[in-house]
């Protein structure tokens, strides 16, 4: 919670019945976790520390995976850790896993559609659509698709892309999946001089490659 992974329901309505306000965290004994208990007389209903996460999920029986093992994923997750490593190196179910490595995926995407609406169009260096605008005597950073027009090679042009979706590459012999990169940061050149950090985003989901093209007139 004090990372702020986790959201503090203390004090706010209860999501099940919606009359009742919750109380503080606690412990709960009989069910193994932390949680809020609902204060209306017709309700008492106990609410997860994680329940409604995008990314940790509850469960009972054989299906209950912890929150402390399920941290443990996040944590492997955010680190670079494969799925089937993680799995194997936490000792957990690999559904678990899993489940947890999608979720963040996820996340990770509605984060970066969320962000796209906050992007400013129009003055000098700032992101503008290669199909939408004129090139004449501009200095811009243009964003693209994967179209193999947008990709020539040119002078005074440099290419910086992002992938979001799972490719399938060969090392050493063997076929491995390549997780996307949603989000990479570039270190670009300008032509008068300096340097110039892009950071690319996911535009649109078309599983395609995205390219930035830099163009100094």
């Amino acid at each position: 919670m004090k990372d702020k992974i986790l959201p503090n329901w203390f004090g706010h309505d209860c999501p099940r019945c919606g009359h009742g306000t919750l109380g503080k965290l606690s412990y709960v004994k009989p069910k193994k976790a932390w949680g809020y208990r609902c204060g209306h007389r017709h309700c008492h209903k106990l609410l997860l520390a994680h329940d409604f996460h995008p990314i940790f999920f509850t469960g009972a029986g054989n299906s209950f995976t912890s929150l402390r093992h399920q941290a443990a994923v996040l944590f492997c997750a955010v680190a670079g850790v494969s799925c089937q490593a993680a799995h194997l190196i936490l000792d957990l179910d690999h559904k678990a896993v899993e489940r947890v490595y999608t979720n963040v995926d996820i996340a990770r995407a509605r984060y970066v559609q969320l962000k796209e609406k906050d992007i400013q169009y129009g003055g000098k260096w700032q992101d503008v659509e290669v199909d939408e605008v004129d090139l004449g005597k501009l200095t811009v950073v243009l964003h693209s698709d994967g179209a193999r027009a947008y990709k020539l090679k040119l002078p005074g042009m440099v290419h910086c892309n992002v992938v979001h979706k799972k490719k399938k590459v060969k090392v050493n012999g063997k076929v491995q999946w390549v997780k996307p990169h949603y989000t990479k940061i570039y270190t670009l050149k300008l032509p008068t001089g300096g340097t110039m950090q892009v950071k690319r985003n996911m535009w649109e989901v078309t599983g395609n490659m995205l390219d930035t093209l830099f163009w100094a007139s």
